[in-house]
């Protein structure tokens, strides 16, 4: 008799998905906007989303938002999702009903969409610094009319099924199954005194080329009477000064500029490679510092039998031994020029002038 196999309850999780923090913190805040207007603000023309966000702050922390009891102040995956969704509530019911609420009416929203005590302290406290780091930002960063432009990103969309596509039988990347962009991109022909005289004003205002010509497209819109067309965020306020780009480093001076920086000539090292002998690799393994790798020990001693003055590189090895172990190096240029220099001098290969300076220093630590 086949044996049954057992069953498993399935336990509903309680997650950033399962949870509908941005629903029912929305229908809290119209709902006391309905019964209890005395938890919101007045509409006014200077209460922006930025001055509601900097009133929030100052009253969550005059009623200690910023002092949790809770043992743990990190914030998971989970509840940095949560927070989101709260913090987008909050700007689309600002932006589409114009709804501003007090710390009281943001407090009930929250308990309404909490699923306890404990829960509802950990959003407080969260909200309270995506709030300080969002006004701290948006004040950093403002845009080039000085005007914030930090609106907090829509919900990501759920990935899309294949029956849901236009065209099941094509991939998902393919043109007709990508969905639109919030962008469109203008093609038009100039000519080169044209392209030339605006990048040269955008490089005077130290702003990139595709600001200065949304701006005065902006602009030309504005002279022929078409604002109302326009984002509020996209006129020009002529008392702020514009954001600057940020300076660019110039480029150093390579010594062969027409190659790319990572060929040797470009280099601010000069990279070495050779080999040694098993028998002299044991003994530098035996002479160098734990902390300290072949290609730092051959470095030292290079540099050592430079500096002194009666340093004479030992005899060659009476049979010529079996050279199996790579080594690489690096030197700085300057270095590398005394080098060559020694090297010429003494009629060797590169390479057996290091070997026989590995001879030297092995020599030179026990009795130089």
């Amino acid at each position: 008799m086949a044996k049954k196999s057992k069953e498993t309850k399935k336990i509903v999780r309680r997650d950033a998905k399962a949870q509908d923090v941005f629903g029912a913190f929305t229908k809290s805040l119209l709902e006391q906007r309905e019964w209890e207007p005395y938890h919101f603000y007045k509409r006014e023309d200077h209460r922006t989303f930025e001055w509601l966000i900097t009133m929030l702050i100052a009253e969550m922390e005059g009623a200690g938002w910023d002092k949790v009891s809770l043992a743990s102040y990190r914030p998971n995956k989970n509840t940095r999702a949560l927070v989101d969704d709260a913090f987008r509530a909050l700007h689309t019911i600002y932006e589409k009903k114009y709804i501003i609420p007090n710390i009281t009416g943001v407090r009930w929203a929250l308990s309404d969409a909490a699923l306890s005590q404990d829960q509802l302290e950990r959003l407080g406290y969260h909200l309270l610094a995506k709030l300080k780091a969002y006004i701290g930002k948006a004040k950093r960063q403002s845009d080039l009319h000085g005007v914030y432009r930090l609106v907090p990103p829509p919900k990501r969309r759920s990935p899309r099924d294949r029956s849901e596509l236009p065209d099941p039988a094509a991939p998902a990347w393919t043109r007709a199954n990508r969905q639109r962009s919030s962008k469109v991109q203008i093609t038009t022909r100039v000519s080169p005194k044209t392209k030339a005289l605006s990048l040269e004003a955008a490089e005077a205002r130290e702003i990139s080329h595709s600001q200065w010509l949304n701006e005065a497209i902006v602009r030309q819109l504005l002279a022929e009477g078409y604002d109302t067309a326009l984002e509020k965020a996209f006129r020009p306020r002529p008392d702020i000064e514009p954001l600057k780009r940020r300076p660019q480093r110039p480029k150093r001076a390579l010594p062969e500029p027409q190659e790319p920086a990572y060929v040797s000539a470009n280099r601010a090292d000069k990279i070495i490679s050779l080999r040694i002998d098993p028998e002299l690799a044991r003994e530098i393994d035996r002479a160098r510092e734990e902390d300290e790798d072949r290609s730092a020990w051959f470095r030292t001693a290079v540099n050592t039998f430079l500096y002194v003055r009666e340093a004479k590189l030992p005899k060659p090895l009476s049979q010529r031994p079996r050279l199996s172990v790579p080594v690489s190096l690096s030197f700085e240029p300057p270095v590398m020029f005394v080098v060559g220099h020694q090297v010429k001098d003494s009629g060797l290969t590169l390479s057996e002038w290091l070997r026989r300076v590995a001879r030297w220093y092995i020599w030179y630590r026990w009795h130089g």
